[in-house]
């Protein structure tokens, strides 16, 4: 059964926000790579890292170079025995530098075991993509000068009182304490006629 090969190249590119001097230190490390190997790593231009490794392979390199702050590219090998010819250099990140399709032959001397480089794999669901996210957008800053904080217990409404309604009440007067009744609020309502039910009779079931 055929398996799909893969390349893994670097050019230089780190994450966003990251101190080029410690992710320089850090690639360094996990590749066992002195001075002038790591001047030809960070030189700008498309280093092939390893070739023809499987998909875990591939992404054990990206996991162990996203936590060291870099960026590599990863494509299908066209390497012999390969599943598939190589399409165009699918970019690690969108912010990746664009390289070229030629590719130089791998760095040399650069000490990788066909394990992998030196990284511990996370857990199971732990770990964090922040650094994959895009930046939030800015909020737009809104002109506040003009606005002024009040003294506590301030009356905030500073519309003209509404005026108090003039009722002539002078024609009424009120009945003292349990006098009185609601007679004269009774309406007198004409009687209903009662219908004619002389025809009707009940019957036992």
């Amino acid at each position: 059964m055929a398996f799909d090969l893969y390349d893994v190249y670097f050019s230089g590119a780190i994450l966003p926000d990251q101190d080029a001097e410690q992710v320089r230190t850090a690639v360094g490390k996990i590749f066992h790579a002195d001075a002038s190997q790591l001047q030809r790593l960070f030189s700008g231009k498309r280093i092939r890292i390893k070739r023809a490794v499987d998909a875990e392979t591939a992404g054990r390199y990206r996991a162990a170079m996203r936590q060291a702050g870099a960026l590599i590219d990863i494509q299908l090998s066209d390497a012999p025995g390969a599943a598939a010819p190589a399409p165009p250099p699918a970019a690690d990140d969108a912010r990746s530098t664009p390289v070229a399709d030629d590719a130089p032959p791998p760095l040399a001397g650069i000490q990788v075991t066909e394990e992998g480089p030196d990284f511990d794999l996370l857990p199971p669901r732990t770990g964090s993509l922040a650094d994959c996210a895009p930046p939030p957008p800015q909020a737009p800053t809104v002109d506040i000068s003009a606005m002024a904080l009040a003294f506590p217990g301030s009356d905030i409404d500073d519309r003209p009182p509404v005026p108090e309604p003039r009722i002539d009440i002078s024609a009424l007067s009120a009945a003292p304490p349990n006098t009185g009744t609601l007679e004269d609020c009774v309406t007198e309502k004409p009687p209903r006629p009662i219908p004619d039910i002389s025809h009707l009779e009940i019957v036992d079931d």
